[in-house]
């Protein structure tokens, strides 16, 4: 069985895939790939973060939006995000 925690500091997003409220928006309709997606899993849960608790996320968009080739990788993160990453786990133990 699979689980997966998504965690966003968009609390409006947060609250659409929530909702049972349906629409024909481009956001009602993004909310709907979402919530689609997430039927894959076997359990899933979605939850608000305050911005300062997303600080790995936000800086992948930044690296994302900074590349102009397809960049992948695998097991280990990418130097920009480690040390953020490791004071993420070191704020939760």
């Amino acid at each position: 069985m699979q689980c997966i925690i998504l965690e966003s500091d968009a609390l409006q997003v947060v609250q659409g895939v929530g909702s049972l409220k349906r629409g024909s928006s481009s956001l009602d309709l993004l909310l709907d790939d979402v919530r689609e997606c997430l039927r894959g899993f076997g359990s899933s849960k979605i939850c608000h973060a305050r911005r300062s608790a997303n600080s790995a996320a936000h800086r992948m968009v930044k690296l994302a939006l900074d590349f102009s080739s397809t960049f992948h990788w695998f097991e280990e993160p990418p130097e920009l995000i480690q040390g953020i990453l490791l004071d993420d786990c070191m704020s939760i133990s």
